[in-house]
C-alpha cells in the first residue's frame, strides 16, 4: 500500500527523498489540490469512497498515516458487508 501511495504522490511531484514518515503537508509535498488528486486516485484504484469528513490533516500527514487511514476504511467496509 505504501508503494501505491508513493506512486500517486510521484505523479504529483518529485518524491525521491520522501520516506514513509515524511511530513507531507509541512514539507509542501501535499496541498489542497494535490490532496484532492490523491483522494481521487485512491478511490479509483482501490474502488473505495473517502467521505469528506475524513479529509483531515491527521489522515494525510505522511505516507504512514495515509496507509493506516486507507486500510482502516477498507477494513471498516469489509466489516459492514
Amino acid at each position: 500500500m505504501s508503494k501505491l501511495v508513493l506512486e500517486i504522490l510521484s505523479e504529483i511531484q518529485d518524491c525521491d527523498d520522501v520516506k514513509n514518515d515524511t511530513l507531507l503537508l509541512e514539507r509542501g509535498i501535499l496541498d489542497s489540490l494535490s490532496i484532492i488528486y490523491l483522494i481521487n486516485e485512491l478511490e479509483e484504484r482501490l474502488n473505495m469512497t473517502i467521505p469528506l469528513e475524513d479529509v483531515v490533516e491527521d489522515n494525510f500527514k505522511s505516507i504512514e498515516s495515509i496507509v493506516e487511514f486507507v486500510l482502516t476504511r477498507i477494513n471498516d467496509g469489509l466489516a459492514e458487508s
